[in-house]
């Protein structure tokens, strides 16, 4: 019913059976499904290579995340373990009141709160003004106030407070620090040291002990004994 078989000789002399056309495809109908279907499926080959992105590109992106998550985890470790700076705020100095006596030739003579920094010329304005015999050229008014100052006007042809017309002697119990700046040999740093040695041990029951506390040399203090009182 099949057209005849043809026999032929392969190579090394094996023999090989040839059948017609519609013989094998007969033959491939007959066989068991079970037998053809992974032999063609073998004949396909590996699948594409976008199914096999497809299938692991959660695993991809795992593998491409975790150094991302592992930089960002280290960088706020980092930060977290830096010490805070320091935030330094630049306080400016706030001006201190001070008090200073203004009096003599002066419209409304006193004591009179002034800022740091303020000069004699500000004192002179706080009391009122100069009177109208005043002697302003006998006073600096250019000078800067220091707490405890003693600021005297003269008037004009007048007197100073001083006795039998002489200068009048500084207290160095109450006298500021730019009043004690007008003794000889008296800078900043030693009336400083001269109202903190009255200020901490009490006022100086006399003049010798400038020598006693050591706040002046043996030098200094002859220059100014004749200038100088306690009250």
């Amino acid at each position: 019913m099949h057209g005849p078989s043809t026999k032929t000789q392969g190579p090394c002399g094996l023999s090989a059976i040839l059948f017609p056309a519609h013989a094998a495809d007969a033959l491939t109908a007959a066989w068991p499904a079970t037998i053809v279907r992974p032999a063609m499926s073998w004949s396909r080959g590996p699948p594409p290579l976008a199914d096999r992105l497809e299938h692991y590109h959660w695993f991809i992106v795992a593998l491409l995340a975790l150094p991302l998550a592992g930089g960002i985890f280290l960088l706020a470790r980092d930060r977290l373990s830096e010490p805070a700076e320091l935030q330094i705020t630049n306080t400016e100095s706030v001006p201190t009141d001070i008090r200073v006596y203004i009096s003599g030739a002066v419209r409304s003579p006193g004591v009179y709160p002034l800022k740091d920094g303020d000069r004699w010329i500000d004192a002179l304005e706080v009391a009122g003004g100069a009177a109208e015999n005043a002697d302003l050229n006998a006073v600096n008014l250019s000078k800067r106030v220091q707490d405890e100052d003693q600021i005297f006007v003269p008037a004009q042809g007048g007197s100073s407070p001083a006795s039998n017309g002489q200068t009048p002697l500084v207290n160095i119990n109450t006298a500021g620090e730019a009043e004690l700046q007008t003794l000889p040999g008296i800078g900043e740093v030693r009336a400083r040291g001269i109202v903190q040695s009255r200020t901490t041990q009490g006022p100086f029951a006399s003049v010798e002990e400038l020598l006693m506390r050591k706040v002046l040399p043996q030098s200094v203090f002859a220059d100014i004994e004749p200038l100088i009182t306690v009250q």
